[in-house]
C-alpha cells in the first residue's frame, strides 16, 4: 500500500514536466513567451501610441467614476453597460488605465497558458497566426475595453462548440442566446450575426451535402447566394421594419462622412459609389467593400504601420479561403467556428466604420479563431 501511494505521488509530480515535454517545439515557446509579449506590448502601447488608442478605455473610465451609471441599459449602450460592470468588479479600486491593462492582461494570460498546455500547435504557420491574435490581444483587447468582454463571450461560445455533452442544436440554440445578450447589452448589432450565423450554417450544410468539391465554382456561387440573400433581407426590412432599414442603408455614411479629415479616422471605409437608398449599389458597395476588408492593399499608401493590420488581414483571408476550400473535411465543431467567423464577417461589413474598428474587434474573436486553426481539441 505505501508503495502503491508513492508511485502515484511521483505520476503526480512529473505529470506537469511530462505534460510540457510532451508538447510539440511551438508550444512550449508560446509557453515561455506569453508574458514577455504583453509586457512589451504594453510598453509600447503606453510609450509610444497616440491617445487616440485610448479614446474608448478612457471614455469606460471616466463613466465609472460618474454616479449616474448604476442601472443596466437594455438598448446596447455599451458603454454605460461595460463602465457598470468593470466599476461592479473592481474589487482593487483601480484608478488609471495601465493598472487595469496589467490586471486584465495577467488573468487572460493564464487563461492562455493552460490553453496551449492542451491543445497543441502542430505547424510554423498555426504558430504564426497565434501570435499575430496574441499580439493585437494584448494591444486592442486585454484593456479596459468592450473588446475584452467580447472575448469572454467568445470564450464561453468556443467552450460550447468543445463540450461533448451538449446536443447540437443545443450548442446552436447556447450561441445564439450569448450572441443576443451580447447585443442587448453591448453591440446590438450582434443580433444580426446570431440570425447570420443560423443561415449559413444552412446554407452550407445544404450546398455541401452532396458536392465533395470546394473549388473556385463554389465559393462563387456561394457568393452570389449570400448577396441575394442579403437583397431579399433588405426587401423583408423595407417592409416590416421601415424605420431599421432605412437606418442600415444609411449606417455606413452616417459613421464615415462626418470623420473625414479627422486625424482618428486614417482607415475610413468610405462607400466608392453613391448609392441614394438604392438597394442594388447598395448591394454593390456591400460586395466592394467586403473585398477590401478581405485584402485591405489599400491601406500600404498609409504608412509602414498599417501594413502589420494588412499582413494580419490577409493571414485571416488566407486562413479563411483554406478552410473552405476544406471545409468537406472539417470537423462539425469546426464547421461551427467557420461559420460562425464568416457570420461576423458578413455583419462587420455592414457596421464596421473602418479598417482599425474591424480589426479590433476581430482580435475579440480569437477563441474562435485559435479553435478552428489548431483544431477543436479537448480544452
Amino acid at each position: 500500500m505505501v508503495s502503491k501511494t508513492i508511485v502515484q505521488n511521483n505520476v503526480k509530480k512529473c505529470g506537469f514536466k511530462s505534460l510540457v515535454e510532451n508538447l510539440p517545439f511551438a508550444n512550449r515557446l508560446i509557453l515561455i513567451s506569453i508574458i514577455p509579449l504583453s509586457i512589451f506590448v504594453k510598453i509600447v502601447q503606453y510609450n509610444f501610441l497616440p491617445s487616440k488608442y485610448f479614446f474608448d478605455s478612457g471614455r469606460i473610465l471616466r463613466l465609472m467614476s460618474n454616479r449616474g451609471v448604476n442601472a443596466i441599459s437594455f438598448s446596447g449602450d455599451a458603454f454605460n453597460n461595460s463602465a457598470l460592470l468593470f466599476k461592479n468588479i473592481n474589487f482593487f479600486n483601480l484608478t488609471i488605465l495601465l493598472e487595469w491593462s496589467i490586471l486584465i492582461a495577467f488573468i487572460t494570460d493564464i487563461f492562455l497558458l493552460y490553453y496551449f498546455l492542451r491543445n497543441k500547435i502542430n505547424s510554423k504557420f498555426e504558430l504564426i497566426v497565434t501570435y499575430s491574435f496574441l499580439g493585437l490581444l494584448n494591444l486592442y483587447v486585454f484593456n479596459l475595453s468592450k473588446e475584452i468582454i467580447q472575448f469572454v463571450i467568445f470564450t464561453f461560445i468556443c467552450l460550447v462548440i468543445k463540450n461533448e455533452r451538449i446536443k447540437m442544436q443545443m450548442k446552436y440554440a447556447l450561441i445564439c442566446i450569448m450572441l443576443i445578450l451580447e447585443s442587448v447589452f453591448f453591440r446590438t448589432y450582434y443580433v444580426l450575426m446570431a440570425a447570420l450565423f443560423i443561415s449559413i450554417s444552412i446554407i452550407f450544410y445544404v450546398s455541401f451535402k452532396s458536392d465533395r468539391k470546394t473549388g473556385f465554382s463554389k465559393i462563387s456561387f456561394l457568393v452570389i447566394i449570400a448577396l441575394i440573400g442579403i437583397y431579399i433581407f433588405l426587401i423583408i426590412c423595407e417592409y416590416l421594419m421601415p424605420e431599421e432599414y432605412q437606418e442600415l442603408l444609411q449606417v455606413r455614411n452616417h459613421m464615415t462622412l462626418g470623420r473625414i479629415g479627422d486625424d482618428s479616422a486614417q482607415t475610413l471605409i468610405l462607400n466608392l459609389i453613391p448609392d441614394n437608398g438604392n438597394k442594388l449599389l447598395f448591394i454593390v458597395n456591400y460586395f466592394i467593400n467586403f473585398v477590401r476588408i478581405l485584402f485591405p492593399v489599400e491601406l500600404i499608401v498609409k504608412g509602414v504601420y498599417y501594413w502589420i493590420f494588412i499582413g494580419f488581414q490577409l493571414l485571416c483571408t488566407y486562413c479563411l479561403f483554406k478552410k473552405l476550400k476544406y471545409y468537406k473535411i472539417l470537423s462539425v465543431k469546426e464547421k461551427m467556428c467557420l461559420c460562425l467567423i464568416l457570420a461576423y464577417y458578413v455583419t462587420g461589413v455592414f457596421f464596421e466604420p473602418d479598417f482599425g474598428s474591424f480589426v479590433r474587434h476581430e482580435a475579440a474573436t480569437a477563441p474562435i479563431w485559435f479553435a478552428l486553426v489548431n483544431g477543436i481539441r479537448e480544452f
